[in-house]
């Protein structure tokens, strides 16, 4: 019983594991929006920030790398 539960417990340490990866988009910023903290890209997707970060110097047009949890 025990030799058969070794793959699974290592499958759900590697699935584990993989969850603390950080995650990175890339694209053009399509929409800045500093009152809601957040940047639209060129894939469709909006990235909230947190409100301390300051957007005033991110605007449409620019390219950006998004690196998040």
């Amino acid at each position: 019983m025990l030799r058969a539960l070794v793959p699974f417990v290592a499958f759900t340490t590697l699935l584990g594991a993989g969850a603390a990866v950080a995650a990175v988009a890339t694209g053009t910023v399509t929409a800045v929006d500093s009152g809601k903290h957040t940047v639209t890209l060129s894939d469709g997707m909006t990235y909230t920030t947190t409100p301390t970060m300051d957007l005033s110097r991110v605007q449409v047009g620019y390219t950006l790398k998004v690196t998040f949890n």
